[in-house]
């Protein structure tokens, strides 16, 4: 029979409903409020959805809370929270891993029953604020996850489809992606020491057009981005040649 194993921190009887928050502790505590004690076989039944809906229970009105509450250098105080509530180190990042994992599970799933029960075309791109250690901040060293409708990319026009996405998300990596991973550096500094990798890894490796679906025939995505190319501008004799970027 399946159980809900509990955070070290977790009290003996659940937070008030209205102390509940996004975190271990809160999810756990939610669980212990709609009756998980009561119901161990429904739970074990349906994990999946219990799982998925525990997440959702924190998201209604979040898109449409003003945004001026946040400055200019630094983050939510969700973010804060969730880290606060979370253990330091590994162990830590293991579990806020896990939790962005949920999080991004029920974005894609509702964005595709939008799509499937309403007939319209969604696109979702995210980049994380975090990069590998080491990384420049380059397109090629980012990466981004992508929801967009499977069934397009596979009809008699889906080069169109493709060519069009690869080009979005290329250009959300350069304009806001780079912009997001610097920001959540500078952002970061203000609350703990980084350590920069002495190690440069390697790029992500170059794709095509379009990635393969993640899991496959899905509508889920991940993209690399590519590097820029130098374009060398010169229509005269002059010793200085222009170069120009092109993404």
């Amino acid at each position: 029979m399946e159980s809900i194993s509990a955070p070290p921190n977790a009290g003996v009887r659940p937070l008030a409903w209205q102390s509940l928050t996004f975190n271990p502790v809160g999810l756990y505590d939610l669980c212990r409020r709609l009756g998980f004690p009561s119901n161990p076989a429904i739970f074990s039944s349906f994990r999946q959805r219990f799982d998925t809906a525990d997440v959702a229970w924190f998201t209604p009105g979040l898109a449409s809370l003003p945004c001026n509450e946040i400055g200019e250098d630094d983050f939510y105080p969700d973010f804060l929270d969730l880290r606060s509530n979370t253990p330091r180190g590994n162990d830590g990042t293991d579990v806020r891993n896990a939790l962005r994992r949920r999080v991004k599970e029920l974005t894609f799933d509702s964005a595709a029953m939008w799509d499937r029960m309403f007939g319209g075309t969604t696109l979702v791109i995210h980049v994380d604020g975090t990069t590998r250690p080491g990384s420049p901040r380059r397109p090629e060293f980012v990466k981004t996850n992508v929801y967009f409708p499977g069934h397009l990319l596979r009809l008699n026009d889906a080069q169109r489809y493709s060519d069009t996405i690869s080009d979005m998300v290329q250009r959300f990596i350069i304009d806001i992606g780079l912009p997001t991973i610097e920001r959540y550096e500078r952002c970061a500094k203000r609350h703990w020491p980084l350590t920069g990798g002495r190690i440069i890894p390697l790029p992500y490796p170059q794709q095509g057009t379009q990635p393969p679906a993640v899991p496959p025939n899905s509508s889920t995505f991940v993209y690399h981005g590519r590097p820029s190319i130098l374009i060398v501008d010169s229509d005269s004799d002059d010793d200085f040649a222009v170069l120009t970027s092109r993404n």
